[in-house]
């Protein structure tokens, strides 16, 4: 039998494309049996907080995902070195920056236990860093802890990334009266 001409040039039947399975969401956001999670940060995703990171940072990261979406080069990053990072003499790593800005970001996550109630060495060794990145063209914005890491629904934190994608930094806990750094102390 002679091919016609149609299935000569391929030309043939027409065949619907074939259906792929869209991917699934995470688990977590997932609805039936497990409980999807819509108000404020929640417990981080295990293997997030370590050695390196903290419940702290994770407020944080859970705002900028909500503000700016996925973590990108184009946008923001997060745990970035810089000057050479943690392995290099007068490096440090950025906790979060972000780049789509002129100038470029520098967030760095103040906690009581690493940056405010520490000796003065490391204090030192935090504005040497800071002056550091200012001379790599960042502007540097500190988020302190204090400020959000008792919202549990997350609001502070959004409110704070926003305003420091603006450039504003609120005051460090140290500089406020005792009585406004930490509701309830006299």
């Amino acid at each position: 039998m002679v091919a016609s001409f149609r299935q000569q040039r391929g030309v043939g039947r027409f065949s619907p494309p074939r259906r792929t399975q869209r991917p699934r969401p995470p688990a977590i956001f997932q609805s039936g049996k497990k409980r999807i999670q819509l108000d404020g940060p929640g417990e981080p995703p295990a293997g997030f907080v370590g050695g390196t990171t903290s419940l702290s940072e994770w407020y944080i990261y859970w705002a900028f995902l909500k503000i700016k979406g996925p973590e990108g080069e184009t946008s923001w990053g997060f745990q970035v070195d810089a000057g050479g990072g943690r392995g290099r003499k007068g490096g440090a790593v950025i906790d979060f920056v972000v780049w789509d800005q002129d100038p470029r970001l520098a967030i760095r996550i103040q906690t009581e236990r690493y940056h405010i109630a520490v000796p003065q060495r490391i204090q030192t060794y935090d504005e040497t860093s800071k002056r550091m990145l200012e001379r790599l063209g960042y502007k540097v914005i500190d988020i302190y802890e204090e400020h959000f890491i008792h919202d549990k629904s997350g609001r502070m934190a959004i409110i704070l990334v926003r305003e420091a994608l603006q450039g504003k930094q609120r005051p460090s806990p140290l500089t406020l009266p005792q009585s406004r750094a930490r509701p309830g102390a006299s």
